[in-house]
């Protein structure tokens, strides 16, 4: 290799990542995760599995990094013995989303609030129907109401 040393430590590493991916079922986003609501021991974060099993969970280990532990990047579930790549979330990326979800959010709320207080008439509970069934919380329903009146 001569004068490029650092190229057979970069194509080493880049065959060891790709073999250690090709053993993972897929790679899947930190935010596709669902938090299980179980109470275990702290060496493991519990999951909803992947898997489609209902009846057990996938965990993630802590890996102790000299001062402080940090979660692995791997998810495995003890039943089915299969393991997911877990990618690392840019907080920016979410960040993206939820503002992308809002805005949604909001052109749906236009034409919806309208037509629901419309037909259910405006109320407390017709407030919290645009709240518990569509996500639009009651100032935001008020506001709008007040510039369709």
């Amino acid at each position: 290799m001569g004068g490029f040393p650092n190229l057979r430590l970069t194509l080493e590493g880049a065959i060891t990542l790709q073999r250690w991916l090709a053993s993972k079922v897929a790679i899947i986003s930190e935010t596709d995760l669902i938090m299980a609501d179980i109470k275990m021991p702290h060496e493991r974060l519990y999951y909803l599995c992947p898997c489609g099993g209902v009846d057990h969970y996938a965990a993630r280990v802590y890996v102790e990094g000299g001062v402080s532990a940090y979660l692995s990047s791997v998810l495995s579930c003890y039943e089915s013995g299969k393991q997911w790549a877990i990618s690392p979330v840019r907080v920016s990326d979410v960040i993206k989303k939820e503002e992308e979800k809002f805005l949604k959010l909001l052109d749906r709320a236009q034409e919806l609030v309208p037509k629901v207080i419309k037909k259910r008439g405006y109320s407390s509970e017709t407030l919290f129907f645009l709240k518990d069934t569509h996500g639009i919380d009651e100032e935001l329903s008020e506001e709008i109401w007040a510039e369709h009146r």
